[in-house]
């Protein structure tokens, strides 16, 4: 394999790595929205239930704790999401920069330098 050839290959594997990342990302949001969605069916079905036993201001105070925790757990995911989208962009620049300079260096003689350098 040519240099030429492996860093046409390092970079189509950049490429298809920020895909699937930022499609699994995706995946992520619109999971974490499907889950919230369906505890707030639950805790609506629940409180529906157990409506007749509960005073007004009891109904008000587990409304009111369901959508702090609602919010939450909204901030939480974007925030992880946000996180690894940035984590992915990194990756995926350096990657980039590393497949593209691949031709314009002997990739055997880096590694023996940075050996090299390792056990100085």
């Amino acid at each position: 394999m040519t240099a030429k050839n492996f860093s046409t290959a390092a970079n189509d594997f950049v490429l298809a790595y920020d895909k699937n990342a930022k499609r699994a990302i995706k995946a992520y949001r619109s999971g974490a929205d499907k889950v919230a969605e369906l505890a707030h069916k639950r805790f609506e079905a629940a409180l529906a239930k157990s409506r007749p036993e509960l005073s007004e201001e009891t109904v008000a105070n587990a409304r009111n704790t369901r959508k702090a925790i609602g919010r939450v757990y909204s901030k939480s995911v974007d925030i992880t999401a946000t996180g690894a989208e940035a984590v992915v962009n990194a990756t995926v620049k350096i990657g980039g920069e590393l497949a593209r300079r691949i031709p314009a260096h002997q990739p055997a003689s880096a590694f023996r330098k940075a050996r090299a350098r390792r056990a100085s």
